[in-house]
């Protein structure tokens, strides 16, 4: 609707809602030329755009995110996550790194408290998103390094052979296809192996196929956790071979009927005491660095409460186990009970029943619930109340399980702010 100028003699007349508009003169004669109303909207627009722009540059100059990635919000503090969990453009953060990095590796030094430090984890490329989730919040806790090794080498002396930090603890990925393999066999930052050599009756390269599965296809399930032991006592063997001081003292009994080996008069003599292997499920969140909770050179083993009577007390989903002749023998025996049965079954209930077997011959503690968390917490508050407070202040590892029917584990760590 065009509005007059008003005149300074006479008030210009009102046009009824039903009269025709105005005649093309009167238009002209009132209204400015269309060629400068066009002038003057687009230096407006362009105006505008020049101080939305120098805006933007004043808050990524005083605020700079890494390219790929959102800021969101946890615990009232803000944490930097991956706008898309599959793709880390960051090479800071990219776990797949550059090729031949793994043949210049080298392994980790000690630590402050004089031990070394081995995360194992497995996956497929099903799960990969969850593999890139678990890694960033390890990162976080400073557990594992978010810079590539020739980084870490050219701040200390710039060169790969002394390029693993004290401070953070080797990651190895135990590859459950060939997908998965491939893409991170290279990475600087993680080791990769493959999870069908390691030894075990499942020995089978598609026994969990590339996809995501339930708990309701329990045949392959039931397998690939039957496969974990093996997994778990090679690097425990692994970790005790190339310790830098020890004295092994184990002989194996190929003819045992339980499958272990036998155990020295005192477990500790001798021993790798200085390495211990962490193995975690990939649906554990690292709030904070767990290692000062594994308190004691005398323990074996620590893990987090099962809160099951029927397959504890303890969870196998995260053992933090010390290279000892006990934990070794534990581990073997574990792998044996699985494998001699005719059908997979619970991994965890087995694990504990070797424990129980083993009596005085090994030492283990219990985390504390309310610092090493499982999912079973959520059963008398229900997944649809969650929230990034719900778990408290003091959770060091939060391990996402009992998370079946239309529960989704993504879905659930997303509710809780970590994912």
């Amino acid at each position: 609707m065009m509005i007059s100028k008003k005149s300074t003699n006479t008030a210009a007349p009102t046009t009824p809602s039903c009269a025709f508009p105005p005649t093309e003169e009167a238009s002209q004669s009132n209204a400015p030329p269309v060629a400068s109303r066009k002038s003057k909207r687009s230096r407006s627009n362009l105006y505008t755009s020049f101080l939305l722009l120098l805006l933007l540059l004043l808050v990524a100059i005083q605020f700079p995110l890494p390219l790929g990635y959102v800021v969101m919000p946890w615990d009232s503090s803000n944490y930097v996550q991956p706008s898309s969990i599959g793709d880390m453009n960051d090479p800071q953060r990219n776990i797949t790194e550059t090729a031949g990095a793994a043949s210049k590796r080298k392994p980790c030094k000690q630590g402050k408290d004089g031990r070394s430090w081995r995360i194992v984890i497995t996956a497929n490329m099903g799960y990969e998103s969850d593999l890139l989730n678990w890694y960033f919040f390890c990162s976080k806790a400073k557990l594992c390094s978010n810079q590539s090794v020739a980084g870490l080498g050219s701040e200390q002396d710039g060169s790969l052979a002394d390029a693993c930090q004290p401070l953070y603890a080797q990651v190895v990925l135990y590859a459950e296809d060939v997908a998965i393999y491939e893409k991170y066999k290279s990475s600087e930052l993680i080791t990769v192996k493959k999870a069908w050599e390691v030894g075990s009756k499942y020995n089978n390269v598609n026994l969990t196929g590339d996809g995501r599965f339930t708990y309701s296809n329990y045949a392959r399930f039931g397998q690939m956790m039957s496969r974990r032991p093996s997994i778990v006592l090679k690097e425990l063997e692994d970790a005790q071979a190339h310790s830098s001081d020890m004295d092994l003292q184990w002989s194996s009994s190929k003819n045992s009927s339980d499958g272990g080996g036998t155990i020295n008069a005192d477990r500790h003599e001798g021993q790798a005491s200085n390495v211990l292997v962490l193995f975690m499920d990939l649906d554990t969140v690292i709030l904070k660095d767990p290692r000062p909770y594994f308190v004691g050179d005398d323990v074996d083993f620590w893990a987090a409460d099962a809160m099951n009577n029927y397959t504890g007390p303890y969870n196998a989903g995260m053992l933090a186990m010390r290279a000892t002749n006990a934990s070794i023998t534990c581990v073997r025996k574990w792998r044996t009970a699985l494998e001699a049965q005719k059908v997979a079954t619970s991994n965890q209930r087995t694990f504990n029943s070797m424990v129980r077997k083993m009596g005085d011959s090994i030492s283990h503690k219990q985390l504390k619930r309310n610092e090493f968390p499982i999912g079973k917490i959520f059963e008398g508050i229900g997944d649809d109340a969650l929230n990034e407070h719900t778990l408290g202040a003091d959770t060091v590892v939060f391990h996402n399980n009992y998370c079946e029917n239309r529960c989704y584990k993504p879905d659930r760590l997303k509710k809780l702010g970590l994912w």
